[in-house]
């Protein structure tokens, strides 16, 4: 997993074809839970998706322009578009199923 900045992330989502964008802060309690679950995904789909790491509290102009509004926060981008949205980490189940969709 990649931590990234605004440039650096422009720049990911439209050279690879599947990402995911993890939005996070230092004290967000549900982050931390989701971070391990976040380092199973790359693992166990590694080759097919980048994850991507973004600290909501410095990368303002990031938040600002997907709206985001609480952590976590993850976009599902392919071929540069956004796919799909999940806001907060309740279970593995549903960030899975959104990316498990994209995958082509």
């Amino acid at each position: 997993m990649e931590f990234v900045r605004e440039k650096t992330l422009y720049e990911i989502i439209s050279s690879k074809s599947l990402v995911l964008a993890y939005f996070w802060a230092v004290d967000c309690p549900s982050c931390h839970q989701a971070d391990s679950f976040i380092l199973d995904l790359e693992n166990a789909y590694k080759g097919k998706i980048t994850i991507v790491k973004i600290n909501a509290q410095t990368e303002i102009e990031l938040i600002k322009a997907f709206h985001i509004d609480a952590v976590p926060f993850f976009i599902i981008f392919k071929d540069a578009k956004v796919k799909a949205v999940v806001k907060g980490f309740k279970n593995r189940v549903d960030l899975e199923k959104r990316i498990r969709e994209n995958i082509a």
